[in-house]
């Protein structure tokens, strides 16, 4: 290829239409004027959530995100700038791009905590309460399997009493629950393997 060819196939390159990725702040201010947040939003950030999914996450509902497309362009009044940057810096973690809705943002830390390292497809697919109860939901899998097999244990040691009726039923509930769990849990993880 001679020097000609090559400037001009350059320049076409250059010339291509880019597909449009908005920034971090547009995204984020797109999110405050959607709904309409103020500086309270910042009070509920700072104040870290005591979350009580890790209570209600037997349920393992899968929750799917919402549909977010940012605008173009990120036209903001200097009350909606200065509380956009508040919130970019005060989440500061990359999972703040995937965040389609405040009840996201207000995730991001916990969730970046519990792990660093969840894939883009679980990301963008799944909304981060979900993904917050797998993050659970493996801890309490772990918990559960250990009290399954001391209950087994303790079963090897007794006699047919009544006792160890309660116990069986405690373990077959124990395991029921843990099954449930694991599935969600292959679930959830499964989506992160294939292509988004």
């Amino acid at each position: 290829m001679d020097i000609l060819q090559h400037i001009k196939s350059d320049r076409a390159r250059k010339r291509r239409k880019q597909a449009y990725h908005p920034s971090l702040f547009g995204r984020i201010n797109g999110l405050v004027k959607m709904y309409d947040l103020d500086k309270t939003f910042l009070q509920k950030l700072d104040n870290s959530p005591d979350f009580s999914l890790q209570e209600q996450f037997e349920s393992a509902r899968v929750r799917v995100k919402s549909d977010y497309e940012p605008p173009p362009f990120s036209l903001a009044t200097d009350e909606q700038y200065s509380l956009t940057k508040a919130i970019i810096s005060r989440v500061d973690n990359p999972y703040i791009w995937y965040a389609n809705s405040p009840d996201e943002i207000f995730l991001c830390g916990v969730l970046f905590a519990q792990n660093s390292s969840l894939g883009t497809n679980q990301l963008e697919r799944y909304h981060f309460e979900t993904l917050l109860m797998c993050e659970y939901a493996k801890q309490h899998v772990k918990q559960w399997e250990e009290e399954a097999t001391d209950l087994r244990k303790q079963m090897s040691k007794m006699d047919k009493t009544g006792s160890l009726a309660e116990k069986e039923s405690s373990l077959d509930s124990l395991e029921k629950r843990i099954q449930q769990l694991q599935s969600f849990i292959i679930n959830i993880e499964s989506s992160g393997s294939q292509p988004g």
